[in-house]
């Protein structure tokens, strides 16, 4: 898309924000292609290791249809979803870091821009995340089998946080407001990127 291809690319009669587009949805689907085959690859790995205990498929089958019936079922879907929305949140991150770094400003270093940018966008996501994960006011509060399992409270993670290490406890609850941040900060590069595609691009 910004080497010496790029030339087509951008002679087609499409707007920057299709260009972009197009380029996190190729993304997207060789992303899920190798979810697949890596999910395969395990469920064959492990069936390959148990064959020399004498156990079946359908016993593998069997262990997995436990884990589903212990987990409530609404729970599970949900971290589904929330997976692939993530996974896809990473997909729009790198495409939109790849085309900032390739403003006409940064084109002198080459590669080097859409690494450093990827270095910043960790180093800014693990920070956000765990401001989030802290403060905003929904979480998981984790009771274990006697106390009811998994449950969603309303209230922030610093105060239990805070209160489990003054008592030298456990503390059991997890926030989930970074599951926010993937979203906010792929509608940020995405919006910043079509801007640079269509505004400052420049190909080597």
């Amino acid at each position: 898309m910004y080497g010496q291809r790029g030339y087509f690319t951008f002679s087609l009669p499409v707007r920057g924000r299709v260009v972009f587009w197009a380029k996190v949805t190729h993304g997207s689907c060789w992303l899920l292609m190798s979810s697949a085959v890596m999910i395969i690859a395990l469920a064959l790995h492990v069936w390959l290791l148990s064959i020399p205990e004498g156990k079946r498929l359908g016993d593998l089958v069997d262990v997995l249809r436990g884990y589903y019936d212990a987990i409530d079922a609404r729970f599970l879907w949900a971290m589904v979803a929330l997976a692939l929305v993530s996974a896809l949140c990473i997909v729009i991150e790198c495409a939109g870091v790849m085309s900032v770094g390739a403003r006409s400003r940064w084109a002198h270093l080459g590669i080097g821009a859409p690494i450093i940018g990827l270095v910043l966008l960790e180093v800014v996501s693990q920070a956000l995340s765990l401001v989030l994960m802290l403060v905003v006011p929904v979480g998981l509060r984790l009771d274990g089998p006697e106390g009811g399992g998994m449950r969603l409270v309303v209230g922030d993670m610093a105060t239990p946080l805070l209160d489990a290490i003054r008592g030298g406890t456990d503390p059991t609850t997890v926030g989930l407001g970074s599951a926010l941040l993937g979203p906010l900060l792929a509608t940020v590069l995405a919006i910043w990127a079509v801007n640079s595609i269509e505004h400052h691009t420049s190909l080597r």
